[in-house]
């Protein structure tokens, strides 16, 4: 059920940060005083995304078409067991070496905010540990799949559609925003770097993960990587296309899909420019996706031991995991 008083409290538009009120009864609408743009609210999910960049069009046409775990999921989607499944796939094969990095255990009380919610895994999870949770996505398959999450184990929280650009968010409302692996696949990853600091409580904390510069990523070692992963890798159709590159600066594009437009990869020197309104308390790697890497059917993980394939996730991870507090006051 939408929650009209909490929602009020939180959202203002995105186009001018007007003030909102609310149409129907039940509410079907929120319409902003200031500029009088109205948005839908459809199964109780605010639809407050406006597409004016055919490049971020673009990019919401391919993750509707990819939804984040949707397309790897054998259950029945948006069920118990889906989100039983995802549990399970989050711990044992995305996640098994990076669970500290979410900090679930800070969040009882507090109201935090995912950017990019996909599948709801992390907005399900921060409610499950006693955060009133938010989750804002572009894309209508992961706001369902997170609405849905929120409503099998009745956890308290609320779902947003609406662009990480202009997030329609008051300033300063969040005790905790995360982002996990979103913010460079927007135009404007800087700007939505922005957002995230606007909608954060002074004090407040972020964890940000972004592509990182691979160990290959140069002239000499990328062509063994690409006969490696040519010879090794399976992944799904819809995810498939690396191992036909031979220009690593289009390899995080084409990992998530030959129709994905924006990939973006960024060094340690990026950190200090992209996060400067932050202070960076730590950062850390994961996420190396040794589960696509197959000897015929049988996957290359079954062969390396834990201890290994831990040391492999973090040192040689795809990811860049930033734990980010906001100050007092912005730097200039």
């Amino acid at each position: 059920m939408f929650d009209t008083e909490k929602a009020l409290a939180i959202l203002v538009c995105p186009h001018c940060r007007g003030e909102l009120q609310p149409e129907g009864q039940p509410v079907t609408g929120l319409a902003c005083r200031a500029c009088s743009r109205v948005y839908p609210v459809v199964d109780g999910i605010p639809r407050m995304l406006v597409v004016d960049d055919p490049l971020l069009k673009e990019a919401k046409d391919h993750w509707e078409g990819s939804p984040h775990f949707q397309y790897e999921a054998h259950a029945e989607l948006f069920t118990r067991d889906y989100f039983e499944e995802q549990d399970r796939w989050r711990a044992n094969e995305v996640d098994p070496f990076s669970m500290e990095i979410y900090r679930f255990e800070e969040v009882r009380g507090k109201m935090t905010l995912d950017i990019g919610c996909g599948s709801g895994w992390v907005v399900k999870s921060f409610a499950r540990h006693g955060a009133y949770s938010v989750g804002v996505d572009f894309t209508e398959r992961a706001v369902i799949s997170t609405a849905a999450a929120l409503q099998t184990y009745r956890l308290p929280g609320m779902v947003v559609q609406a662009d990480a650009q202009a997030l329609p968010f008051r300033d300063g409302v969040f005790d905790r925003v995360s982002s996990i692996g979103v913010l460079h696949h927007i135009p404007d990853t800087q700007q939505g770097i922005r957002e995230a600091w606007r909608v954060l409580k002074p004090g407040g904390n972020a964890i940000i993960s972004l592509y990182g510069k691979l160990f290959f990523f140069n002239p000499w070692l990328f062509p063994l990587a690409q006969m490696v992963l040519k010879r090794l890798l399976k992944a799904p159709k819809v995810r498939d296309g690396i191992q036909h590159t031979a220009n690593y600066d289009e390899f995080y594009r084409l990992m998530d899909g030959p129709t994905n437009p924006i990939g973006r990869y960024y060094g340690k020197e990026d950190f200090p420019r992209l996060f400067a309104d932050f202070t960076i308390t730590e950062c850390t790697t994961s996420h190396f996706p040794l589960r696509f890497l197959m000897i015929g059917k049988i996957p290359v993980s079954r062969f390396v031991p834990r201890w290994l394939h831990r040391w492999i996730d973090l040192n040689f991870g795809m990811m860049r995991n930033c734990q980010l507090t906001k100050g007092t006051t912005r730097q200039a």
